[in-house]
């Protein structure tokens, strides 16, 4: 890609050597990596998925670090760039902001962010994400000792877990 002066090419490599690096807990270097990214696609205005993938994997990789507010700025500036048909796909955008507030025993605002997840993944019908959700709300209501509400969150997350046969 570099030979051909390939921005997109250029940028695409950046972007899947971060992912790895991001993989093996190597944060400064996934997040220069991210950085030389956007970089190369800042020219490029036809492609959102990858840009949109490089504020995903940085916010990520933020959280981990327990940077919570650089991460929160990602995910906000996220949200406030999307139009309304992004927007109702953007679970895994408000599920990764409710995570952080449940990190950081911000209980409410975690409701608030996973029960958005929840709500875009039961309207397109995503099995998984759903179960996923359920089982966060019901992390979320153990920790706030609402017991049976974690139990009924539970339960319909594990009642998904076995139609799917997936019990991770």
């Amino acid at each position: 890609a570099e030979a051909l002066d390939y921005s997109f090419g250029q940028g695409a490599a950046h972007y899947t050597y971060a992912l790895s690096q991001w993989g093996q807990s190597n944060y400064d270097i996934a997040l220069d990596h991210l950085l030389d990214a956007e970089k190369f696609f800042a020219p490029i205005t036809e492609d959102k998925g990858y840009k949109s993938s490089i504020s995903q994997l940085k916010a990520l990789v933020y959280d981990d670090l327990e940077e919570y507010e650089k991460a929160f700025a990602i995910y906000y500036r996220m949200i406030a760039s999307m139009d309304s048909i992004e927007l109702n796909s953007s679970d895994k955008t408000f599920n990764n902001i409710g995570a952080i507030h449940h990190k950081t025993y911000v209980l409410d605002s975690a409701e608030y962010y996973y029960k958005r997840a929840l709500k875009i993944r039961l309207n397109r019908g995503d099995k998984y994400g759903i179960a996923e959700s359920y089982h966060n709300l019901g992390i979320l209501n153990y920790n706030r000792d609402s017991l049976e509400e974690a139990l009924d969150c539970y339960r319909k997350s594990l009642k998904i877990k076995r139609e799917l046969k997936n019990y991770s």
